[in-house]
């Protein structure tokens, strides 16, 4: 019995680890991409704000 314990935590922390390195990979990534799409300023505020002065 204490094995099986012992085996289902070891697949349980496997598979937590596996998680945490993609979730380390993807956030550089989606970082990336609201950068290259929006130029960092994807906000209500900005877009209203270039509307006023003319520029969009």
């Amino acid at each position: 019995m204490p094995d099986a314990i012992a085996m289902h935590a070891a697949l349980q922390v496997r598979a937590e680890t596996l998680k945490l390195k993609r979730g380390l990979t993807l956030a550089p990534l989606v970082g990336i991409i609201y950068l290259t799409v929006c130029g960092g300023t994807c906000t209500p505020h900005a877009d209203a704000a270039r509307r006023h002065e003319g520029v969009a």
